[in-house]
């Protein structure tokens, strides 16, 4: 989750001028935005551009290779995305989100083959009680979403994928806002039952490239993954697919900051020129 920078102006250090303390609070918040704190959107818990690494570019805990070796990724680039050749995975120990009351999955995803059941991100495994909650994005006679919130599992289908580059994108939010499945930006299934009655409290590790730590493993090209405590939007999600970065990803409480910072030097410079 992103924090926010912020400093107090002591009005006594500016007597009082309107004009200083709207060109304070401007460059405040300007200079707030800079802060590598604001680097993440709101609800981003973990993104790897996956360069050959899993290297966290948000998160605390890096991804663990097993098997995995860099390829080229959707734009031709060397080394900068992650090859599984159906025995590899990726596993995240951690995150800091731990319940999760709405969630998204995104990644880019080029299949070497597309026959059976292959994870692509997943957490949590299958089963029928509390302790087995999960969410996750495989191939299985499609792109498929599923969440389970341990008792009952939902899922969200799309078309059968090629072997060409697709990105991929899941949404969920518990209490009965459903779940959506994107390809390429597209809107392609929801499930408005209620499977998310209640929010995902997953326990076990994220894996990218399997599904169960052992079984349904990838087989093909994975590339920017990342996961959301928060269910983007249709607008958010075709911003991932143009190829565009997670951290792009605007949030209202950064636009109304920048707007505020605009205003406060407008008014200074009005007051200047008057």
């Amino acid at each position: 989750m992103c924090q926010f920078a912020c400093c107090r102006v002591r009005q006594q250090g500016f007597r009082g001028s309107r004009s200083w303390r709207n060109l304070a609070l401007a460059v405040a918040t300007l200079a707030a935005l800079a802060s590598p704190a604001l680097a993440a959107p709101l609800g981003l818990e973990w993104y790897s551009a996956l360069d050959g690494d899993a290297d966290a570019l948000v998160g605390d805990y890096d991804g663990v290779l097993t098997g995995t070796t860099a390829t080229t990724d959707r734009d031709g680039n060397a080394n900068s995305a992650l090859a599984f050749d159906g025995n590899d995975v990726v596993t995240i120990n951690k995150l800091e989100c731990t319940e999760f009351e709405a969630g998204t999955i995104s990644a880019w995803v080029k299949f070497g083959s597309t026959s059976g059941t292959q994870g692509i991100v997943a957490v949590g495994a299958a089963g029928s009680t509390s302790a087995d909650q999960y969410f996750d994005i495989i191939q299985q006679a499609g792109y498929r979403f599923d969440v389970d919130n341990g008792y009952n599992r939902k899922d969200a289908v799309a078309g059968n994928p090629d072997t060409d580059w697709h990105h991929v994108a899941a949404t969920f939010v518990a209490g009965g806002g459903g779940m959506a499945l994107y390809v390429d930006g597209v809107l392609q299934d929801t499930d408005t039952t209620d499977a998310t009655t209640s929010s995902i409290i997953p326990n076990k590790n994220w894996l990218i490239g399997d599904l169960r730590s052992g079984e349904y493993y990838f087989q093909g090209s994975i590339d920017d993954v990342s996961i959301w405590s928060v269910a983007l939007p249709e607008s958010d999600v075709q911003i991932l697919a143009d190829g565009g970065s997670p951290l792009s990803v605007p949030e209202p409480s950064t636009i109304v900051m920048l707007l505020v910072g605009a205003a406060g030097l407008l008014g200074w410079r009005r007051r200047r020129t008057a």
